[in-house]
């Protein structure tokens, strides 16, 4: 192929180039990294070069039914898990989650959240302490976990102040594996446009 023949065949593909750049990429690109990210919920972990697997959580350590076998922040709905979208746009994509936690999931950090206590928290805690084992009469007395549910049921505030640390649990962000894939993407489609012969 001459150099004026390059040329001419770049002006035919001008405008599915321009197509390519701003629709096709973005669109192929965004659901790539779509799915990786719904991919680390289902591997328990961050890929990127590799597994980095999440914290447990207290659930998984403790239960035995079927909400301890899901992963750490997977739940039967998997509101978080299909909270993840992409945006195309004119030479780029946004991906994002619309849930209001996923930052804290995927960065970690403190909440901090001031609940009311009502007589249905009450009631709850009086049945939290009884199940763990308060009220029997036994040598020691109630164990640490009984007098927690005893001291929420007694308690004469109106509202409480909890504070959470939530371990980091990252499932978006840049990652090696993904600009890999993007990578593949664009050489793939580049190549197809162009139809260099």
């Amino acid at each position: 192929m001459t150099e004026k023949e390059f040329f001419d065949h770049l002006k035919r593909i001008g405008p599915e180039f321009e197509r390519l750049m701003n629709r096709t990429l973005p669109i192929k690109i965004g659901a790539r990294a779509k799915s990786l990210f719904q991919e680390n919920f289902r591997k328990g972990g961050f890929q990127d070069g590799g597994l980095h697997a999440w914290q447990k959580t207290r659930r998984q350590l403790l239960g035995n039914g079927a909400d301890s076998r899901r992963g750490p922040l997977l739940s039967s709905r998997k509101v978080l898990y299909n909270s993840i979208g992409y945006t195309p746009g004119r030479g780029s994509v946004t991906i994002f989650s619309n849930i209001v936690y996923a930052g804290i999931h995927n960065e970690g950090g403190t909440v901090t959240t001031h609940p009311k206590v009502s007589q249905k928290m009450r009631r709850f805690a009086w049945a939290m302490y009884y199940k763990s084992g308060g009220g029997r009469k036994k040598q020691g007395g109630d164990s640490k976990e009984a007098e927690m549910w005893k001291g929420l049921a007694l308690t004469k505030k109106t509202s409480l102040t909890v504070r959470a640390s939530i371990p980091r649990r990252q499932f978006m962000g840049e990652s090696g594996d993904l600009t890999q894939s993007a990578r593949t993407i664009i050489e793939t489609e580049v190549m197809k446009v162009l139809d260099l012969k």
